[in-house]
């Protein structure tokens, strides 16, 4: 009569065992590791701060002084530099679709190729255009007109790429770096404008065919930089967005 019980409960303790132990087994394997090497951030760090100084001459030839110059000796009206300065503020509007435009992709790299990679070569369209003005083709009110509608173009597709290349760059540098190295990527920006400023003015000014020839050459010369600081994107590590938000997503939740 005592040996019954012995026998039924060996086997229900073996049992529960089984059942409970499969869950504590499978849940590691749900979250996704995004670990850059070490050497893959050194070179992209490198890579981005050579981006820095290459946008900065590309964006010095686009805006700012030398842009409002430009349209100054087109005679342009004040209602045209009202527009020039509102465009900006028109962009960081579609900041949230490009956004979420950004997070349905999967490279960082290919959508800021499609954004970017557009809107600088555009700039070329200009340069034709001041060719075009000083062979008599097209007046400067024309000009003036296709200058607005390429700023207006332009720093759309920057708005739609400037949310997912703050992501892309954040992913990519490490957290007890990101001071450090912003800073250092600011100012070698910052000094490649108080370089290159004075050297492009006179530049314009001393063109031999005057100053429209010269901001057209100036802003060929531009172009090809940013073009390059294109380029030198590909040598960041890409991020996947779906990746990275259901990196994100398993963090938050553990």
């Amino acid at each position: 009569m005592n040996s019954v019980p012995d026998e039924t409960a060996t086997p229900l303790t073996l049992e529960i065992s089984q059942i409970a132990s499969p869950p504590t087994a499978l849940y590691p394997t749900l979250q996704p590791s995004l670990k850059i090497p070490k050497d893959a951030i050194r070179t992209s760090l490198r890579a981005s701060t050579g981006d820095a100084v290459l946008s900065a001459v590309f964006s010095l030839t686009t805006g700012g002084i030398l842009l409002s110059n430009f349209l100054v000796e087109l005679d342009a009206s004040p209602v045209v530099f009202g527009m020039l300065s509102s465009i900006p503020m028109l962009a960081n509007l579609i900041q949230p679709l490009g956004a979420y435009l950004s997070e349905s992709s999967t490279s960082r790299f290919q959508y800021s190729l499609v954004t970017h990679g557009i809107s600088r070569p555009l700039w070329l369209i200009l340069v034709i255009g001041i060719l075009a003005t000083s062979w008599g083709g097209v007046n400067s009110q024309q000009l003036v007109i296709l200058t607005l509608l390429i700023v207006l173009v332009t720093h759309l597709l920057g708005g739609l790429g400037s949310a997912a290349w703050l992501s892309w760059v954040a992913m990519i540098v490490p957290r007890r770096l990101r001071g450090r190295y912003f800073g250092l990527r600011n100012s070698a920006a910052s000094l490649t404008n108080l370089v290159c400023l004075p050297l492009v003015g006179l530049a314009v000014s001393h063109w031999y065919g005057g100053t429209l020839q010269g901001y057209g050459v100036v802003l060929l010369v531009g172009i090809v930089f940013g073009i390059i600081g294109i380029g030198c994107q590909y040598f960041q590590v890409d991020v996947n967005p779906q990746l990275q938000n259901t990196y994100v997503a398993n963090l938050s939740s553990g």
